[in-house]
């Protein structure tokens, strides 16, 4: 439990430290996602990471994200305008490294695109 239970029974905590909005250790991950990605939510350096960069293959684009853990589902969705409307579901090839999940999109035959880690729990 990462809250005791008088900061839980304090409604003037919710929007600052214990609500699913609040962000007690500044590290732009609310509580809600921090709790689905299994993070800290007192800790700034427990944070959710993404890196995209371009492959040695062509028309392929690697995708990683840390921290993968068990008991979760990811997904990864691409858009190819920033504004567009809808993200499309990624086909890419996972190859789990300890924590860290690369996958490697080989269908990136645009010259941009927006992707997007879904995390989610069962």
């Amino acid at each position: 439990m990462h809250f005791t239970q008088q900061q839980l029974e304090d409604p003037f905590l919710e929007s600052t430290f214990w609500g699913d909005d609040a962000d007690p250790d500044s590290d732009r991950h609310s509580n809600l996602f921090e709790y689905i990605a299994g993070l800290d939510p007192n800790d700034d350096s427990s944070i959710f990471t993404t890196l995209v960069s371009r492959s040695a293959s062509p028309n392929s684009v690697d995708i990683s994200f840390s921290p993968r853990l068990e008991g979760r589902t990811y997904n990864i969705y691409y858009r190819t305008e920033i504004d567009g409307s809808d993200f499309l579901p990624a086909d890419g090839t996972a190859s789990d490294d300890g924590n860290t999940r690369p996958v490697t999109d080989s269908t990136s035959e645009d010259s941009m695109r927006f992707y997007r880690v879904e995390v989610s729990l069962p």
